[in-house]
């Protein structure tokens, strides 16, 4: 496994480079990326779209030194949970894909059901791309944004810029 752990993003056509790593994620011109870390201490890149409303659309970016198992497996246990909290996610679909430099890849779609501090719901679109670069290691890419606004969006592209380099 490649010991890399920070994401480089580029902005827009002029390529505004924020961090340097085994991994390029092109975002638009008016995207803000921060390093950041998850709620289990691991740094995170995390990219918001322009007019981001309270952080969405945006899409984190994680590099996985070991997911304990293989991408499959990782994979097929992440829509194993999503689909086991029905009352939190629905229309889960998991998908294998083909991705330069990957092993391997996957995509998991689902909605989303968000329940704001007034009590009210939010439904948003989220899509999670994992890209193997190892037997068990690899990135993460967890992308948010309001229902229907996801596929064909920039955010949707800069998920599917993601290119290995290292």
């Amino acid at each position: 496994p490649r010991p890399i752990t920070r994401v480089r993003v580029m902005i827009g056509a002029a390529g505004v480079v924020t961090a340097v790593t085994a991994v390029t994620v092109t975002a638009p011109t008016g995207s803000i990326a921060t390093n950041t870390t998850n709620s289990a201490g691991n740094p995170t890149t995390n990219i918001e779209m322009p007019g981001a409303d309270g952080g969405i659309p945006r899409v984190r970016v994680r590099r996985v030194p070991s997911f304990g198992r293989s991408l499959v497996e990782e994979t097929y246990a992440q829509e194993s949970l999503l689909d086991a909290e029905s009352e939190k996610h629905s229309y889960v679909r998991r998908t294998q894909e083909t991705w330069p430099g990957a092993e391997d890849a996957y995509v998991i779609t689902w909605v989303d059901k968000l329940v704001k501090d007034d009590g009210s719901q939010q439904l948003l679109d989220a899509l999670g791309f994992w890209i193997g670069d190892g037997p068990d290691s690899g990135w993460s890419l967890i992308a948010t944004a309001p229902q229907g606004e996801m596929e064909g969006s920039p955010l949707w592209d800069t998920v599917f810029s993601a290119r290995i380099t290292g």
